[in-house]
């Protein structure tokens, strides 16, 4: 405030005169910068390359990716197709199978999302307490990707996941090999 009242004193006018010589100066620039930004966030916003890196189960990817192809307005309808075509157990639906792939898809868009807000602020610098929170809140998304990944594989496979088709368990490997060895197979 010193500052202002020694301008106002040095130009010859009162600390609102100041101020509107520090818009005036600033302005053009701030706007360039906010717009800049508003820019990056509806970017982040809309994006539809979002990492799938964190998914490998092949079911979820598949019911992600045909989401994404379809956009906005049929993303639900078009995991839950896919869901229909490739998972064959009556239970979950696939109507719940859409549901929780949408969930999925939501932290992995807004992990994306933030994740752009930070790599792209042209020139914006963060406080200290501004990164923590984009820190934590990252932190926190990542615990509940987690969750929802972890969730999903005791969803739909609750009897864990099957065997690679062709492998055969330790066991049924014994009792063949015992079979063999006494002449009793099976």
């Amino acid at each position: 405030m010193k500052d202002i009242q020694e301008a106002a004193i040095l130009l010859g006018t009162d600390a609102n005169g100041v101020l509107n010589e520090l818009v005036s100066a600033g302005l053009p620039d701030l706007l360039k910068r906010a717009r800049a930004r508003h820019e990056d966030l509806l970017t982040a916003r809309t994006a539809k390359d979002y990492d799938l890196a964190p998914i490998n189960e092949p079911i979820l990817r598949a019911m992600l990716l045909a989401g994404r192809a379809a956009g906005e307005v049929g993303r639900n309808s078009a995991m839950k197709e896919v869901a229909k075509k490739v998972y064959r157990e009556p239970y979950p639906t696939p109507e719940m199978l859409g549901e929780r792939a949408a969930d999925i898809d939501g932290l992995l868009q807004q992990l994306f999302q933030l994740s752009l807000m930070l790599g792209n602020r042209r020139g914006w610098a963060l406080e200290v307490g501004e990164q923590k929170q984009f820190n934590a809140a990252n932190v926190r998304l990542q615990g509940k990707l987690k969750a929802l990944l972890d969730e999903w594989e005791r969803f739909v496979y609750p009897q864990g996941r099957p065997e690679a088709e062709g492998a055969q368990s330790t066991t049924s490997t014994k009792k063949a090999a015992r079979g063999k060895r006494t002449g009793n197979e099976g």
